[in-house]
């Protein structure tokens, strides 16, 4: 039986859409990231991520329009999922970023230590607050979804 946590940020950024997408799709320079010790790239549609604490993470792209839409599924020993980020340009030239993250595991103990934990809501607002600080922006407006 699969167990299915979900976890959705909506946010908004000073920086123009090209800007962001530029940051977050970059898979070569992630020094912005807190919490990665190093990324890997087998190729530009499958790359691996090493956590600070040594557990590696392999993504497999999905989808990629330019400005838009950033779609790959992540796997590892104790999940598999499915991040989306879609980037919206406002009218101030800024961008509204909403990212969706959807993780199923196999075991009903990761289950509830994601749910109780918040563990991928969490792992959202780390990553949101690394890419406010790479785009000089942490005092940008808040998560606007729980």
């Amino acid at each position: 039986m699969a167990y299915i946590c979900t976890s959705t940020s909506i946010f908004r950024l000073r920086s123009k859409p090209q800007t962001v997408w530029d940051v977050v799709t970059d898979n070569t320079r992630t020094s912005w990231r807190s919490d990665l010790d190093k990324v890997i790239c087998d190729d530009d549609n499958h790359w691996k991520e090493i956590t600070n604490g040594g557990y590696c993470t392999n993504f497999t792209l999905l989808e990629k329009i330019p400005f838009k839409r950033y779609t790959f599924v992540l796997q590892n020993a104790r999940m598999l999922g499915r991040w989306t980020g879609i980037f919206r340009p406002l009218s101030d030239g800024g961008t509204e970023a909403t990212f969706v993250e959807e993780v199923e595991f196999g075991s009903l103990i990761f289950y509830l230590i994601c749910r109780l934990s918040r563990y991928l809501k969490r792992m959202q607002h780390r990553y949101i607050a690394d890419l406010k600080r790479a785009l000089k922006e942490e005092d940008a407006t808040p998560v606007l979804a729980p």
